[in-house]
């Protein structure tokens, strides 16, 4: 593959594992950003098998995966309020089911 066929590129491509382990992870119907999901991820899999070299997806593919399968909204930290958009740092995103 060369750095033209990089760039072209338009999907990010996620294992199936990590897939599965995403759906597992949002099961519960909890509201998260994407570094709970990712923290979440770790424990299951040190649990699980020790190792999760392969199976936790990176920022990105996680961020696409998580914007075509799940809903999200933007909420305040303080009062876990949904508010508009995104002004000040207290604001996170949250996916949810």
């Amino acid at each position: 593959m060369n750095w033209k066929s990089t760039l072209k590129k338009k999907s990010q491509r996620i294992s199936a594992s990590s897939k599965k382990l995403i759906d597992e992870v949002m099961s519960d119907k909890v509201k998260r950003t994407e570094r709970e999901i990712l923290d979440d991820m770790w424990d299951v899999v040190e649990r699980e098998r020790g190792s999760g070299a392969g199976r936790i997806p990176t920022t990105r593919e996680l961020r696409y995966y998580l914007s075509k399968n799940y809903d999200s909204a933007i909420y305040d930290v303080i009062n876990d309020r949904v508010v508009v958009t995104m002004k000040t740092p207290n604001h996170k995103r949250k996916w949810f089911k």
